[in-house]
Parts: C-alpha cells; structure tokens; sequence
C-alpha cells in the first residue's frame, strides 16, 4: 500500500509540474478544473491498489475470483502489479480525454474510481461472510 502512494504522488507531482506553466496563466475555473484533474488522476492509483488488496483478503479467506483475465492472479504482489498496470492504463487514457476535455476525464475517472471502489467494498463483504461462515470444509 506504501509502494502505491508513493506511485500515486509521484505521478500527481510531475503532472502538477507538467501543467505549472499554464496552470499559472489560467482562469480561476480552469485552476479548480486542473486541480480537480490531478486529484482524480492521482487517487485512481490509490483505489486500484486498494482494490487488490481487498481482492487478495477475499481469495485468502476462501473465494473465487470470477474475473476469467484476473484470475490467474492469486498473490498480493500479482494482483497489486496488476490493479497498478489498471490504473496506468486508465491514467493514460485520462489524459487523452482531458486534452479535449478536463471536465470529461474527471467525470469519466470519478466514475471509475467510484466503480472500483464498489467492487473493493464487495470484496470486503466477501471476506465478513467468509469469517463467519468458519473454516472451509473440504
């Protein structure tokens, strides 16, 4: 979890400097329009490493991935180097949208980061249930 807020920092902080050119030159609106950008792209790497950590707690405590692409991937590191892969992806396509449209790639990453983090509070129930179903019995 260190290992993905350093990654989600670090990628705020050189996209902070990338746009501190014409950050500075802009409107008020296109200042909260940045920021709102930043945070967005920076937190889905959060969300992402989250997702596989809750993911990894499901499958320990007895689960099955249903994902057929996810689930070859059964170990923390496998899973996390996975959901960081996710998120460059989408970060990636992020920022192609937001060349057009910022307002549009914050939405759209919202959404998705609100998606993941529905699938990660899924996993979490998971994990209740299977606490209290007790040890599998084979």
């Amino acid at each position: 979890m260190r290992t993905a807020l350093g990654c989600a920092l670090a990628i705020v902080a050189v996209a902070w400097r990338a746009d501190a050119q014409t950050f500075d030159r802009s409107t008020q609106e296109d200042r909260i329009t940045t920021a709102a950008f930043l945070i967005t792209y920076g937190t889905t790497f959060l969300v992402h490493a989250y997702e596989a950590e809750t993911t990894a707690s499901a499958l320990k405590a007895g689960a099955r991935e249903r994902n057929p692409i996810v689930a070859p991937f059964n170990s923390r590191s496998e899973l996390l180097a996975l959901s960081l892969a996710r998120a460059t992806a989408i970060n990636i396509a992020l920022h192609s949208i937001a060349r057009r449209n910022k307002t549009a790639a914050i939405v759209i990453g919202a959404a998705l980061n609100f998606t993941y983090l529905s699938i990660a509070n899924h996993n979490n129930q998971v994990v209740i249930q299977m606490d209290a179903r007790g040890p599998l019995r084979r």
